[in-house]
Order: C-alpha cells, then structure tokens, then sequence
C-alpha cells in the first residue's frame, strides 16, 4: 500500500505454495516492504458474508514473512518460521481488493521483527500486526 518508487521493480511471487494458489493471493517484494494482494470472492468470506478474518491475518502473514525473507536474502529465498504474530483487527469488508503490506522493523541473522497492515484498495484499514521470525532451515535436496 506504500508508494514504492517508480524504479523499484518488485520480485513478484504467484502461485509458489499450495496455500497460495488455493488462496490466490500475488505477493511483490520490494526491497523495503512487500504487498499481499488478493482479490476476493466467496470462498474467502465467513458467514457473515465478509472477507473471513483468517484470511486477513493470512496474507498479513505472509506479507510480513517475504519481508523478513527479502531482509534476509536479496531474492527473498530465506525460509522464515513465523516465531508470534499479533493481529488488531479494525473493519470488515464484503469484496474489495486487499493489499496487505508488511516491513522489517529490527532484527539480525536468525530473528526478524516485522509490522504491517491489510487495507481495501479504497484505504479503509481492516488490520494491523506485529511479528517475529525465525529463520527456517534450509530445503533437503
């Protein structure tokens, strides 16, 4: 949701994890934070009818996560293990577009500490969050 300057070219993540692909969310690193976007449709709303908090607090996840990889890693291919995560949640909406942004606000090698915020495309904040990740061990060939 920041205004990223006009030459920085997001590192742009589709469809990399099962749960991506099935949530269908895009994430766009940047080297100072990543946007979680998603578009929503009814398998994302509660039975209130609007977009289901789980959801919120999943692509805040995930934008925090490829903060921390990318604060790890240039390309942002660090594992990260989500240590806590504390989700506010402020507003619902029933099915505007998402962008969930997230940013490094401390950290070292192992431990990153990262906030961020979901909003609708419209600039009403649905949440906030603060997290904390580990570094994941690298994959087994």
């Amino acid at each position: 949701m920041s205004d990223a300057p006009e030459s920085a070219v997001p590192i742009v993540k589709a469809g990399i994890t099962g749960h991506q692909k099935h949530l269908g969310y895009i994430a766009k690193i940047y080297p100072d934070r990543t946007d979680v976007e998603l578009s929503p449709d009814e398998r994302h709303t509660n039975r209130q009818d609007v977009l289901h908090g789980g959801v919120v607090a999943t692509l805040l996840d995930a934008a925090l996560g490829y903060a921390a990889s990318r604060h790890l890693a240039d390309d942002a291919s660090v594992a990260v293990v989500t240590v806590t995560m504390t989700v506010n949640f402020i507003a619902a909406t029933k099915s505007a577009d998402v962008v969930a942004a997230g940013r490094v606000v401390g950290g070292g090698y192992k431990t990153v500490f990262t906030e961020g915020e979901a909003r609708t495309v419209d600039g009403l904040l649905l949440a906030t969050a603060t997290a904390v990740y580990k570094r994941g061990k690298p994959k087994q060939a």
